[in-house]
C-alpha cells in the first residue's frame, strides 16, 4: 500500500546553512503577517488598547479589566500620525481642576462660588462638545452617541444639553454628592471622551501612516534578499533556466515586496512554511481534494427527485414509450408519462426489442434490430 506523500520523509535542503535560513526567513514572514494585522486593527481597536478594558456583553456596563496588558498606544499613535484632540483634552483638563475643587464637598452641603463658576463653565464645554461633535475627525460619532445616551438615562432627560446641564447644576450635587457623581462621569463618560484623536495629513492629503518604513527596513529588506538567493539556487539547478523564468517561479512571493494588498501575504507565508517544514499542510490539501472529487463523482439528481428507473416502473403501459438508445437507466420499450423523446438501451440481456424470439426459442437480436430501424 503506497503511503501518503505527508508521510514520507521531508526532503533535505542542500545544507544547514541553507534549511536553516529558510525556517528563519518562514518565521520572520509569520510575525510580519501578525505585524501587518495588528497594523490593519490597530485603529477600529485603538480603544481596547488604550483602555484595556473588555465589555464582554453588548450595551450592558459590564467590564473586565485587563491590566496586565501595557498599554501601547505610547509607541504605536506617532507610527499612524495619532495626536491628542484639542478640545477633548482641554475638557478632560477642566474636569479634573473641578474634581479638585469638588472633593471636599459632602451631601447637602452647600457650593462656594468658586465651585459653582466651575460647574458652569464645565456645562458650557459639555454642550459645546455636544453641539460641535469633535469625534467626526476620528470616525467617532458612535462615541458621542453613547455619551449622549448616557446623560439622557442618569437624568431622565429627553435633551442630552438639558440632561448634562442638570447633571452638573448645584442643586443637584448639593442633593446627590459630589462623589456619587463623580464615580459617573469618570466610569461611563471621560472614559469615552479620552478615545477621540486627531490624525494629521501628509503631503499627498492622506493620513499620516509611518508603518511602510518599518515594514521596508525590517521585512521587505529580508524578503527581497531570500528571493535573490532562491533565484540564484534555481539558477543553479537548472543552468538552461533564463532569469526571468527563474523570477516567474517564485510568483508567490510577489505579495511580500506590495505595500498594498497586504492580507495576501498570508499566501506566501503558507508555502514558506510548508516548504521549510514547520508546517504541513498536505493532509488537509488531501482531505479537500477529496472532497471536491466526491462531489464531482455524485450522479445528477433526476426530474422530480425521483430516480428514473422507479419513474419508469411506476409508469409502465402510458401513453408515451421510450425509444432506444437512451442515456438514462430505463428499459427499451416501457412506456412513460414523459413525452420527451429519450434514447435508451437495454439493462439486461431479457428486455430486447419487440420481445421476438427465435426458432431455437432464445430472443432474436437481428429481428429487433430490424424492427428499431423501421
Amino acid at each position: 500500500m503506497a503511503r501518503p506523500r505527508w508521510q514520507d520523509q521531508a526532503s533535505q535542503s542542500s545544507g544547514p546553512w541553507t534549511r536553516g535560513w529558510d525556517r528563519f526567513v518562514a518565521v520572520w514572514a509569520s510575525v510580519n503577517l501578525l505585524w501587518v494585522a495588528f497594523d490593519i486593527s490597530y485603529l477600529p481597536l485603538r480603544t481596547f488598547w488604550l483602555q484595556r478594558n473588555l465589555y464582554p456583553i453588548p450595551s450592558v456596563p459590564l467590564v473586565v479589566p485587563l491590566g496586565a496588558i501595557p498599554d501601547i498606544t505610547p509607541w504605536i499613535d506617532p507610527i499612524k500620525g495619532i495626536e491628542p484632540h484639542r478640545e477633548t483634552q482641554a475638557y478632560l483638563g477642566h474636569f479634573r481642576v473641578l474634581d479638585r475643587a469638588m472633593l471636599p464637598l459632602k451631601q447637602g452641603q452647600p457650593l462656594s462660588p468658586g465651585q459653582r463658576s466651575l460647574l458652569k463653565h464645565q456645562a458650557q464645554l459639555t454642550a459645546e462638545l455636544i453641539d460641535a461633535n469633535p469625534f467626526l475627525a476620528s470616525e467617532g460619532s458612535a462615541t458621542l452617541e453613547k455619551i449622549k445616551y448616557r446623560l439622557r438615562q442618569r437624568a431622565n432627560q429627553n435633551s442630552a444639553r438639558q440632561a448634562a446641564a442638570q447633571l452638573l447644576s448645584a442643586p443637584w450635587l448639593e442633593q446627590q454628592g459630589w462623589a456619587q457623581e463623580r464615580t459617573f462621569w469618570q466610569g461611563q463618560v471621560l472614559p469615552l471622551v479620552a478615545t477621540n484623536y486627531w490624525r494629521s495629513i501628509d503631503g499627498n492629503g492622506r493620513p499620516t501612516d509611518h508603518f511602510w518604513r518599518i515594514d521596508l527596513l525590517l521585512f521587505q529588506s529580508i524578503f527581497a534578499l531570500d528571493i535573490g538567493l532562491r533565484v540564484i539556487r534555481l539558477r543553479r539547478r537548472l543552468p538552461g533556466l533564463r532569469w526571468r523564468d527563474a523570477l516567474l517561479r517564485r510568483w508567490v512571493d510577489l505579495p511580500l515586496l506590495l505595500p498594498f494588498w497586504r492580507w495576501l501575504r498570508l499566501l506566501p507565508v503558507i508555502e514558506r512554511l510548508q516548504s521549510s517544514g514547520l508546517i504541513n499542510i498536505e493532509p488537509l490539501r488531501a482531505v479537500v481534494s477529496q472532497g471536491e472529487r466526491s462531489v464531482r463523482r455524485q450522479p445528477l439528481a433526476p426530474p422530480f427527485g425521483r430516480p428514473l428507473s422507479a419513474l419508469a416502473r411506476n409508469h409502465v403501459g402510458s401513453e408515451h414509450a421510450t425509444p432506444c438508445g437512451s442515456k438514462w437507466d430505463i428499459p427499451c420499450g416501457v412506456r412513460t408519462s414523459m413525452p420527451i423523446p429519450l434514447r435508451c438501451k437495454p439493462v439486461s440481456a431479457g428486455w430486447w426489442h419487440g420481445n421476438t424470439t427465435s426458432s431455437e426459442g432464445r430472443p432474436s437480436r437481428h429481428r429487433g434490430m430490424r424492427q428499431a430501424r423501421s
